[in-house]
């Protein structure tokens, strides 16, 4: 985790050089926000970026939500993958509904999926689009927080 906050730094520095400045004009503006944060508050602290949506029926309508950062789960603040993992865990056992807010300009977006259709077409989606697992090898384990 310190590397991170190393490697955060180092791209801290590189953005406010002259020669930079073409690239932050080309990459996502709420993720060129997140970079000039500054650096975590906590030591376990990442940024979870949803990054895109398999299409699919529980998905339809979620396609320009791409490139976001991910709030909260249920109301419960992310702090980083495997806290997040858990928490989606968690909240599809005991809940009927999981609840993400993203970052989008303009304020919030709200995408709520119903956790029991979600169980049932995961594998679907898993086999669609030949992913091997719903999750990393150390987050499966719960070894990841």
């Amino acid at each position: 985790c310190v590397e991170q906050h190393l490697c955060i730094v180092d791209e801290l520095f590189a953005i406010h050089e002259p020669q930079a400045t073409g690239s932050l004009q080309l990459a996502p503006q709420d993720l060129v926000a997140l970079t000039l944060q500054g650096l975590p508050t906590q030591w376990d602290e990442q940024v979870v970026i949803l990054s895109r949506c398999f299409p699919s029926k529980q998905t339809a309508g979620y396609g320009p939500l791409h490139d976001r950062q991910v709030v909260s789960v249920n109301g419960e603040k992310v702090r980083n993958l495997a806290q997040m993992y858990a928490r989606v865990r968690h909240v599809a056992a005991s809940e009927p509904f999981v609840r993400f807010e993203l970052a989008t300009v303009g304020g919030p977006a709200v995408v709520v999926v119903e956790s029991a259709r979600a169980e049932a077409e995961g594998e679907e989606i898993l086999q669609t689009y030949r992913i091997p697992a719903a999750a990393s090898a150390d987050l499966l384990a719960g070894h990841g927080s």
